[in-house]
């Protein structure tokens, strides 16, 4: 039996990945893989991959030779953006281990073990469609906001409220991802609805200093 591990994510606390974790053995059961590991994350897209003890873990079983292939409901739940979903499809190949992606239905290597150009050329591609969507989320959330705005309706925290670094580093994860992935200050505070101000605050506060050329 080929030795698998299965990897599932979500992106909160609040969120529950029993359907990826159900989908998964489902296929797991049908093509006849042996689950030696399940890797399970609540990790927001604020930590950087070289931070997530999910993927170190992977990387270990990758390393080690236990696995032959990673089995997950898609790729968005590997990497953050693109180049690290490429840097880790890269990886596991090196040391022959297989990405399956059960939204495509298709894996990184091929049966003899050699890397699929159309893999990688497709998750790509989804890896971009996963980001344009989540951009798309932001822009009707933006103008759900502007609309409430034009109502008279309050947006954000209550006058006078502080918000903790904790606090505030949660509720603009996203925010600081876009920050992270090089979207200029002023571009992000566009998307997000925000002054150049307060992402300029949440930029110092997650201690972001990579591309202020580009502000």
């Amino acid at each position: 039996m080929t030795p698998v591990a299965i990897f599932v994510r979500v992106s909160s606390e609040k969120q529950n990945y029993q359907r990826q974790l159900s989908d998964l053995k489902k296929l797991a059961d049908r093509e006849g893989y042996e689950v030696v590991a399940t890797i399970t994350a609540k990790i927001s897209t604020l930590k950087k991959d070289s931070d997530r003890t999910d993927l170190t873990e992977l990387r270990l079983l990758a390393k080690s030779g236990r696995i032959r292939k990673v089995l997950t409901t898609e790729i968005s739940r590997l990497g953050r953006d693109t180049m690290e979903n490429l840097q880790l499809l890269q990886e596991l190949n090196k040391q022959g281990v297989s990405i399956l992606s059960q939204d495509m239905g298709m894996e990184t290597l091929t049966p003899d073990g050699k890397p699929s150009m159309v893999a990688e050329i497709l998750f790509t591609v989804y890896s971009s469609i996963y980001r344009q969507e989540r951009e798309k989320l932001r822009e009707r959330i933006l103008s759900g906001q502007e609309e409430a705005r034009r109502q008279g309706k309050h947006i954000g925290r209550k006058a006078g409220s502080v918000k903790s670094d904790a606090s505030l580093l949660k509720e603009y994860a996203p925010v600081i991802r876009d920050l992270r992935d090089g979207i200029s200050l002023r571009k992000t505070a566009k998307i997000h609805g925000l002054s150049p101000v307060t992402v300029q605050k949440i930029k110092t506060t997650a201690g972001i200093k990579n591309y202020d050329a580009h502000q």
